[in-house]
């Protein structure tokens, strides 16, 4: 399937058009079939190894280490040091908190991901580059029950809450929020929402697709109306494709002066 894409996106008239498409027959057929939507989207990346292989983590993933949204992020990070231990939310193998490892040798780094054969390509991969600080643990972001209460000095996520869909998106910033200590910092597509309707803050979805845009300060603020806010909206030219252009934007919530 990735390579049918990679092909589609040399033609990209016809990709958006079959896009487009795709995307039309597969809303009907949820409607009728009363699909849920955040059930299958989780299922489709706690199981996304089956259908791509063993190796599509590593593959798809582990360069993103180098890409210059991940030190765009590091640097957003390395603004509150010094701090002793972060927590990704989403690592998939682990390459954010690989550059995160290196620059910071001496801090305790943990990622949790639902999917089990990322995790464990991740932690060989870690291990290979001789990065021992980082580890990488099989987990839901909605229950991340193994962690005490404030336990993590950063907590963060990169274009993961973007596919976690409204049903579970409050559990999942109420258990961020739980476990953070100083800060939660999200790399996300975020709109501010002027809406009446409370519902729509939990996502209102793009176009098709399973991805959701949502106003986290709204969400946020509900679970810690102290948090001091600062919004950055990422630089086009550092993160390409038109979603991420418009709403990219990274978002820290600082719980602690």
């Amino acid at each position: 399937m990735e390579k049918l894409k990679s092909f589609l996106r040399k033609y990209p008239s016809l990709y958006h058009f079959l896009q487009g498409l795709y995307g039309k027959i597969r809303l009907i057929k949820e409607r009728i079939l009363g699909i849920n939507i955040d059930e299958k989207e989780e299922k489709r990346w706690e199981n996304r190894h089956i259908h791509e292989g063993d190796d599509w983590a590593a593959d798809a993933y582990w360069d993103v280490r180098n890409h210059p949204a991940t030190h765009f992020l590091l640097k957003k990070i390395e603004r509150f040091s010094p701090f002793s231990s972060v927590l990704e939310i989403g690592c998939n193998c682990g390459p954010n908190l690989y550059s995160i490892g290196k620059r910071f040798p001496n801090v305790k780094i943990i990622g949790v991901d639902i999917n089990s054969m990322a995790v464990q390509r991740g932690n060989e991969l870690l291990a290979k580059e001789g990065v021992s600080n980082v580890k990488l643990l099989v987990g839901k972001a909605y229950d991340l029950k193994q962690f005490p209460d404030r336990s993590f000095d950063i907590v963060f996520s990169k274009a993961v809450l973007s596919h976690i869909g409204p049903s579970k998106i409050k559990k999942v910033l109420e258990e961020m929020a739980r476990v953070a200590k100083r800060t939660i910092i999200l790399a996300e597509y975020y709109e501010s929402l002027n809406n009446e309707d409370p519902s729509t803050n939990l996502g209102i979805r793009l176009g098709y697709d399973w991805r959701w845009k949502r106003d986290y300060i709204k969400l946020i603020k509900q679970i810690i109306p102290t948090a001091e806010i600062r919004l950055t909206k990422i630089p086009k030219e550092i993160w390409g494709g038109e979603d991420w252009k418009e709403m990219g934007y990274i978002i820290e919530f600082c719980l602690q002066k």
